[in-house]
């Protein structure tokens, strides 16, 4: 028998976002001059890069670009943090110039970047799909934003945004923290919509192939949030209606009896496994098989753990307690998980 719901995720990575919003780095000056990059600057010496630093007021006192920013116009300040990183809120000002400014942000694009994606830049989307971050209202009064969504990243760019022509200057800061968990892709099938209810991986940051299958990106199954608990499908259908802001579950119609979903997580290097956590919403309190592979090569896949489960619906079970297993897998390995496709994760 299989269940109607199931959140999977990683144990760790609850405790990994639990107190991740540390400064990285502008205000303090943590991150170098030589780190921060702009597509232009209207005054290299004045209004570089390098004075975009938040709370400081130093020489023009913030990064202005070349050109007025219009949507026509792609202008962006880059700061490169070198190694990965957990993205969970950013922060911006205008510049006060010591009181003579004017200029400054009243929206922006946030675009990252991470190895393994070549070329591309990601766009930052929330849960509802909006590209667009609200800024600032004046030149001095600093605006934090959190990310409903964390980023991971090594790169990141802020890209100023109007809907009219104006001269734009900015200041900001990152909050985070190192990103040390691994895991840097994985690959599911795209949710489903379920009576007016949208169980999509709705930030999911790689692409779709033509048969629906997420591939080569990160989303909810790794943000650190664990969807809240329903006692039947009328009140979840309700609260994840269309219009709702709230987003913490992915979820699956069932497409025949003995059908799966299979989900490969891919890590960065040599990783030690002592369990797997999951974390189920099991409305009919039903059996589900849940079955866990690792690969060294991500072609070839041996099973260690094929076990029936009826998890508390309400708590993070281990999977540890099933099997005894610690293994450790090189560069480019998996993991692959495979669930009944009534499951949500």
């Amino acid at each position: 028998l299989c269940p109607n719901y199931a959140h999977l995720t990683f144990c760790y990575f609850l405790k990994l976002f639990d107190g991740c919003y540390d400064a990285l780095g502008m205000e303090s000056g943590a991150i170098l001059d030589q780190d921060i990059s702009a597509s232009s600057s209207f005054d290299e010496a004045s209004v570089g890069a390098q004075y975009a630093r938040i709370r400081t007021d130093n020489a023009g006192g913030a990064w202005c670009p070349r050109t007025q920013i219009d949507e026509t116009q792609y202008e962006y300040l880059e700061v490169n943090l070198h190694q990965l990183h957990v993205l969970t809120a950013v922060e911006t000002q205008g510049r006060f110039g010591g009181g003579h400014g004017k200029e400054y942000p009243l929206h922006y694009i946030l675009e990252y970047w991470r190895p393994g994606r070549g070329d591309e830049w990601i766009r930052y989307k929330d849960q509802q799909r909006n590209e667009l971050i609200k800024a600032n209202f004046d030149t001095n009064t600093a605006v934090k934003t959190v990310l409903d969504s964390p980023v991971i990243a090594s790169r990141i760019r802020f890209v100023p945004f109007s809907k009219y022509s104006r001269t734009v200057c900015m200041r900001l800061e990152l909050y985070g923290c190192k990103y040390e968990e691994g895991v840097v892709a994985y690959s599911v099938p795209q949710g489903d919509f379920v009576e007016n209810a949208d169980f999509t991986d709705k930030t999911y940051d790689g692409v779709q192939d033509v048969n629906g299958v997420l591939q080569h990106g990160l989303g909810q199954l790794t943000d650190g949030h664990i969807g809240d608990g329903a006692d039947d499908f009328t009140n979840i259908a309700s609260q994840y209606k269309l219009s709702s802001s709230t987003y913490h579950w992915v979820g699956w119609k069932s497409s025949g009896p003995g059908s799966t979903i299979e989900m490969v997580f891919s890590f960065d290097q040599l990783r030690n496994f002592s369990a797997v956590s999951i974390y189920v919403l099991d409305v009919h309190n039903s059996f589900f098989r849940l079955s866990v592979l690792f690969s060294f090569d991500g072609r070839r896949f041996w099973e260690v753990s094929n076990e029936a489960l009826r998890p508390d619906p309400n708590s993070s079970i281990p999977v540890g307690s099933l099997f005894l297993h610690v293994l450790e897998l090189p560069s480019s390995s998996s993991l692959s998980l495979n669930c009944p496709q009534k499951c949500f994760s």
